[in-house]
């Protein structure tokens, strides 16, 4: 929210940030130590024969995987909390095998596909994309599937990137572009993961090479670098990669052969210890890693034994999951496979029971590791959160009781700014998803509102956030950073969101500090698109002018900083309590619809300030 002018004008002091990130660091480093077990209930229970996967687990806790019918015939779903759903297969009588989900609850994966030739009929998996509440639809265009091709669905950003494997090793962008990644002299042997900033990891092979090598991939600059230390290793596998853009996997030791955890930080690899790695025989994987460093892995000897493992972020000894879980829950079972961990440390896999006169030696359930310690929510810190890297837009997060809402303001496609408003409708230990409204006015003056997409928050550090949104087609990732200002720069009683009782459908986002104030007006232009106007009120309440930002710094523009215009003027009064504002807009030329006249009184919109979240 106007950064380039709040940065200028707010003392960040350095005591105060240290404040804010013990206030954070706090509410999100409790090392969960133990589990419970939340089995989730499938298409056939109870029935002990009946086996199932819980592949991936998003930030609000939502889950896929496959499970057994009654017939045995596994078939996709997607779990949350308190409802189980079939993701059905492109026809009657197939099946789907998801594999990834994503914030908004975007899944990706294969399913099978019939295709007809020459009188004969087959069955083909092909990859597909599910959005929120919708059917599955294919990756692959007509020709291939008339051509009988397939693939795998691998992963999925928030960005609604996927990576998936086909024709070779293939990149479908939101806009529905298809690339093909990789080494430039080779091809992609495995695909990873990709982070929701279009970085990418896999394995591949490069002509020439002594073996297969640990890459990582940007989508967006479309280069490759090899991950490989040929000094340390013969070959080496990239498997999961987090929104810090550290990477994970594992390589083989070029000293004796021996498989082994590593993690990547700066392209620069490093072993990671694993359970039985000074007994002979064992080897380590790394299976996953979330932002805040966790690392899931499992240990495996040459007799086929398995334990798999957390690494918790900052310790150096991993500890097996089995020897985490608590509860009546997990009575029964002998052991875990993890697939999946996020950011509230929740981890998706299965629970297994050894079984030696089961024809496969085990059955399984598919499960939810949950932190037994569960914390409130971590709320961002209310006050504005901008990306500093793109100065000209941010968000505002304030509340109203205990419901937390966020204005975002940005700009449209022809570069006026426009704002939206939204209030969480899933919660989590680390940010929230939400619908994002747009309001407009009627020709007879009615205030209406749609859903123009979504936007999702999520902790990245202490005084950053991830903001992803979703616009229609368009969607995108980007790293806000918290403005010091509201609670450490000794924000005064009138800081808030404001507007007029008498005449709902605007309103003023207020920071107000004693001796100067500024804020972000919320208005209408003559052709009832919501727009805003920045106040700074240096010297105290007063008179001052309005300023419009406009230009080409649209979210799904490429970036260039906005221009101001002075487009009229306002004059601010504070008392006890009250907000009283007039502001008269008469904008010119190109910018003709921006007028807008209205005085009066307003009433503070949420509950009194706090800093606490």
């Amino acid at each position: 929210m106007a950064s380039w002018v709040f940065l200028s004008m707010i003392t960040y002091s350095k005591y105060a940030a240290l404040l804010l990130t013990a206030m954070l660091s706090s509410s999100m480093a409790a090392e969960p130590v133990r589990y419970r077990f939340e089995q989730i209930p499938t298409f056939d229970e109870p029935n002990t024969e009946t086996f199932g996967l819980a592949l991936a687990i998003n930030e609000l806790g939502e889950v896929v995987g496959i499970a057994d019918d009654e017939s045995l015939v596994a078939r996709g779903f997607l779990y949350t909390p308190g409802l189980f759903l079939e993701i059905p297969g492109f026809d009657t009588g197939l099946v789907s095998h998801p594999r990834a989900i994503n914030q908004f609850g975007d899944v990706a994966g294969a399913a099978g596909y019939r295709v007809t030739s020459n009188g004969h009929t087959a069955i083909v998996s092909v990859p597909f994309i599910r959005g929120a509440g919708q059917g599955i639809r294919s990756i692959l265009n007509g020709e291939e599937l008339s051509r009988g091709l397939g693939g795998m669905a691998y992963t999925i950003n928030d960005a609604g990137m996927v990576a998936f494997e086909g024709q070779g090793a293939q990149v479908r962008l939101a806009n529905g572009e298809r690339l093909n990644w990789g080494f430039a002299d080779g091809g992609v042997v495995t695909t990873g993961r990709i982070n929701q900033f279009g970085v990418l990891v896999g394995t591949g092979l490069r002509v020439g090479s002594e073996g297969f090598e640990a890459m990582r991939y940007d989508v967006n600059s479309r280069t490759a670098m090899s991950l490989h230390d040929p000094n340390q290793a013969r070959m080496s596998f990239a498997i999961d990669i987090n929104n810090a853009g550290i990477a994970v996997g594992d390589w083989v030791r070029r000293d004796n052969n021996r498989t082994v955890p590593v993690i990547w930080r700066n392209g620069s690899g490093e072993e990671l210890p694993f359970i039985n790695e000074h007994l002979f025989g064992w080897t380590g994987h790394v299976i996953a890693i979330n932002d805040r460093g966790d690392v899931l892995g499992e240990s495996s000897s040459a007799g086929g034994q398995r334990i798999d493992w957390v690494l918790f972020a900052g310790e150096t000894t991993p500890l097996p999951l089995v020897d985490l879980i608590e509860g009546p829950g997990f009575d029964g079972y002998d052991e875990f496979m993890a697939f999946d961990i996020n950011n509230s440390r929740e981890i998706s896999g299965a629970a297994i029971v050894r079984d030696a006169a089961h024809p496969l030696g085990s059955t399984n359930k598919p499960g939810v590791l949950a932190p037994l310690t569960s914390q409130a929510p971590a709320f961002p810190a209310p006050g504005l959160w901008a990306d500093l890297s793109q100065p000209g837009a941010g968000f505002e997060i304030n509340r109203v009781g205990d419901r937390h809402y966020l204005i975002w303001t940005t700009y449209d496609a022809s570069g006026l700014p426009v704002w939206y408003f939204s209030q969480p409708v899933r919660l989590t230990h680390d940010g929230w998803r939400a619908n994002l409204l747009r309001f407009r006015t009627n020709p007879n003056g009615d205030i209406t509102s749609s859903v123009a997409g979504q936007a999702v928050l999520s902790h990245r550090r202490p005084t950053e956030m991830l903001f992803s949104w979703r616009l229609g087609e368009q969607s995108g990732t980007l790293a806000h950073q918290y403005l010091a200002g509201r609670c450490e720069a000794g924000a005064r009683g009138h800081t808030g969101t404001w507007h007029d009782p008498a005449r709902p459908g605007f309103g003023l986002s207020l920071l107000d500090l004693g001796e100067r104030q500024a804020g972000v007006f919320y208005f209408y232009d003559q052709n009832g698109h919501p727009r805003w106007v920045f106040l700074h009120f240096p010297t105290g309440p007063g008179q001052t002018e309005a300023w419009l930002f406009h230009g080409g710094a649209c979210p799904s523009c490429p970036y260039r900083p906005p221009q101001r215009s002075t487009i009229g003027a306002a004059r601010l009064g504070l008392a006890p309590g009250e907000v009283e504002l007039e502001v008269n807009l008469a904008g010119s030329g190109s910018l003709s619809a921006m007028r807008w006249q209205s005085a009066g009184r307003m009433a503070r919109i949420p509950s009194a300030p706090r800093c606490d979240g």
